[in-house]
């Protein structure tokens, strides 16, 4: 482990960055405009599209699914209520907003790897206090969720710093996507 206050350059790389282009979308006037028809299609499209990204968060890294289920815990009610509840908790501004930040960058990626690079990032706090954000912005059961998930969420071990072929098979890196016994040459067969 290593210190997120002397963190050397090549370390900075995998946390969130401080500043992260977001931008709210809100498709009401469109979707005001839509038909019945079209309306109950958007609708449908959209549940399905929610509900196959846990197929994705799955095929990311073994942690996704658990960090997907503690952030739309705890994101439940809005960014700004849980910022709210997190104010109270001696956390900083800062702090906070580095918390949110990770959040936002896992759901922009559906995972906690880079979607364009495959690389992991990780909060750019510590962990003791993204445990005392979700203490006062979660229910017990996701401050179980975390404690499970809080060791991967922040290992910078080489093996699991990057997507890939799996340590398991011969690579160097961390995959739920090949799974099972599969070898380099299953995969050169495959492509």
């Amino acid at each position: 482990r290593w210190s997120f206050a002397a963190a050397s350059t090549a370390q900075e790389l995998y946390l969130v960055p401080r500043k992260l282009n977001v931008a709210e979308l809100n498709a009401t006037s469109a979707f005001k405009n839509l038909s019945a028809e079209e309306k109950r299609y958007a609708h449908h499209l959209s549940r399905a599209a929610f509900a196959g990204a846990r197929a994705c968060l799955q095929q990311t890294s073994p942690e996704s699914p658990d960090i997907f289920a503690l952030a739309t815990s705890i994101f439940a009610d809005g960014c700004e209520q849980a910022k709210e509840r997190a104010a109270s908790s001696g956390l900083t501004p800062e702090e906070i907003e580095d918390i949110v930040n990770y959040f936002a960058q896992f759901f922009g990626n559906m995972g906690n790897y880079l979607s364009f690079g495959d690389t992991k990032f990780i909060p750019r706090v510590a962990a003791d206090k993204l445990a005392t954000f979700v203490q006062a912005c979660g229910n017990s059961g996701d401050v179980e969720q975390f404690s499970r998930v809080r060791d991967r969420m922040y290992s910078t071990r080489d093996q699991e710093l990057l997507l890939g072929f799996p340590v398991s098979a011969g690579g160097n890196a961390v995959s739920t996507y090949y799974i099972g016994d599969v070898s380099r040459s299953d995969m050169d067969l495959v492509q």
